[in-house]
């Protein structure tokens, strides 16, 4: 509501909705960037959603030239 109504700022993802009546402007320079993990414990069973899940996190190409760990 402060955004709104001029009195201060936020950052969002890209995609994210925004505020009603906020101005938005893409945050170009410096580049903004953020580290994502996925953890998960040894030896645990995982839901076929979870499995799902974790091949379509791992299918998609985040960004190049960052390396995927193991």
């Amino acid at each position: 509501m402060m955004v709104a109504a001029g009195f201060g700022v936020y950052f969002l993802p890209e995609f994210s909705p925004t505020i009603p009546g906020a101005p938005t402007q893409p945050v170009t320079d410096p580049e903004v960037v953020r580290e994502v993990s996925l953890v998960s414990r040894s030896g645990r069973r995982l839901s076929p959603a979870v499995m799902s899940f974790i091949r379509a996190i791992r299918s998609h190409d985040w960004a190049p030239g960052i390396a995927e760990t193991a």
